[in-house]
């Protein structure tokens, strides 16, 4: 695959690493050409198996963050934040092109990106508690809604909801975070005997 792209961004939050007010804003986008390169040894074995897969396609990938902080009191902070994103394809959309979301970054209350998605929008309110310049407690609601477009396959979506509640705390090797969540789709009701623990680490320059 060979592709190009863009990428802007817009922010204005009074203070960068643990915002009480502001906006951050983000999209991007890019093409590309996968092209399938035939191999020999599944020719000798089936001289046909290629003939319905098209040679070269454009590849449309888009992505958008929007999110929004509230200040409520003098320690207090409501987020509510938006992340999209598309994958485009004139000849299907493979398993290894499509995102792959779950875990502490985007979806909490599941296994690391352990959900496909060939478009997906994850909606985030989360209030947090600040205890210090870098720390503070929280507890949130990911909610999103998944599509998974596999060639040759119907259209399968998902609603995917995940919960709970964490605390991201400074240190002198840099920002630590830590939650507990649980998660339920349309086809599993969450498990609070099993919930999923995540981890964050951000380095303060």
């Amino acid at each position: 695959n060979n592709s190009f792209g863009l990428e802007a961004g817009w922010q204005n939050p009074d203070y960068r690493f643990n915002p009480r007010n502001g906006w951050y804003v983000l999209g991007r986008g890019s093409v590309g050409m996968r092209q399938i390169l035939k191999n020999q040894a599944i020719l000798n074995a089936d001289e046909s198996f290629y003939d319905t897969l098209p040679g070269s396609v454009f590849n449309f990938n888009l992505e958008a963050t929007v999110e929004r902080y509230f200040p409520i009191m003098e320690r207090s902070t409501l987020k509510t934040g938006v992340r999209s994103g598309a994958v485009i394809s004139d000849g299907g959309v493979f398993q290894n092109e499509q995102f792959r979301i779950g875990g502490n970054r985007l979806l909490r209350g599941f296994d690391e990106e352990s959900i496909f998605a060939t478009f997906f929008a994850v909606f985030t309110l989360e209030y947090r508690l600040l205890v210090g310049p870098n720390s503070y407690l929280y507890a949130f609601t990911d909610y999103a809604y998944i599509e998974d477009r596999p060639p040759g396959k119907p259209l399968r979506t998902d609603h995917p909801l995940g919960f709970g509640a964490g605390l991201t705390f400074e240190t002198g090797a840099g920002v630590f975070g830590i939650s507990v969540a649980a998660g339920k789709t349309d086809g599993a009701p969450a498990d609070f005997t099993n919930p999923k623990i995540h981890f964050g680490y951000v380095s303060i320059f």
